[in-house]
């Protein structure tokens, strides 16, 4: 099983203290849009790891690549904003005539 160090959140860049090594148990995406101001076309993504730390299940998230620990709230706004991405894509489909 692979491991991950994490980062103290409230430290990240120069001089940041790893806070914990986890396993992980399900790595997944996470996108972006217009991340980093890059809004032309592009979508970047952050992994995402669900990891197993001292018996207790929590999520992983990274902030330019440094793992941080996170919560649910981070992901449920992901959702959020997937939705209204494929609703304006469906939008734009419709426009030109087409069914999404």
């Amino acid at each position: 099983m692979k491991t991950l160090e994490v980062y103290d959140r409230k430290m990240m860049g120069c001089g940041a203290k790893v806070i914990a090594t986890v396993k992980i148990l399900k790595e997944f995406p996470i996108l972006w849009q217009a991340w980093e101001c890059d809004s032309v076309g592009y979508i970047v993504d952050s992994v995402g790891y669900i990891v197993d730390h001292n018996g207790e299940t929590k999520l992983v998230t990274t902030n330019h690549g440094t793992p941080y620990f996170s919560d649910v709230t981070e992901l449920q706004e992901r959702i959020m904003e997937y939705k209204r991405v494929i609703e304006a894509t469906r939008e734009a489909i419709s426009l030109l005539g087409h069914t999404a």
